[in-house]
């Protein structure tokens, strides 16, 4: 119940994208290297991370996909024969925890650029994360969702091949 409402919620972050249409145009460049780097980089931590820590191989693909808009995930998790019901969990704890301490660590470490505040939050924090951005600014909700969308058109596009080969690559 609680995936299906996350479609709807996540169309609905449009509105910030439509009232500041002017400035994505502007940081594109930003927006484009921050979630194609972001996404990469976020899998590629948690796989290395839960290779580390022994996790079972069975969650390793549901935690892979943890940093996308928890609908998305899902179905991600389950084309690469990762259960679903973690995968969600996952999301819905990444989005919470993301949404909960992104914006301090962001301070700590001096981020004060709306811009990449925004696309640091959607990249990695999805819907919630754009929720915390709007509460700093338009300007970074706008680019958190942004963010949040092309993180998970860049995973769905990258998930098939890379996981794979960061599996391969990890485990003997």
């Amino acid at each position: 119940m609680l995936s299906w409402c996350l479609g709807p919620v996540t169309v609905a972050l449009a509105v910030p994208v439509y009232k500041q249409r002017s400035p994505p145009r502007t940081a594109a460049l930003p927006l484009v290297c921050g979630i194609s780097l972001g996404a990469a980089s976020t899998i590629a931590a948690v796989l290395v991370l839960a290779v580390i820590a022994r996790i079972d191989d069975s969650l390793l693909t549901a935690l892979a996909v943890k940093s996308v808009t928890a609908p998305i995930a899902v179905e991600l998790a389950r084309l690469q024969g990762g259960d679903p019901s973690f995968t969600a969990t996952f999301a819905i704890v990444t989005g919470t925890l993301g949404a909960m301490f992104g914006p301090a660590i962001l301070t700590w470490c001096r981020v004060r650029d709306s811009v990449a505040r925004g696309i640091a939050l959607g990249t990695v924090s999805h819907g919630q994360g754009t929720a915390a951005a709007l509460l700093e600014d338009e300007r970074a909700g706008t680019m958190s969702s942004l963010a949040t969308a092309g993180a998970a058109g860049f995973t769905t596009a990258i998930a098939p091949a890379y996981i794979p080969a960061l599996l391969r690559l990890l485990t003997p």
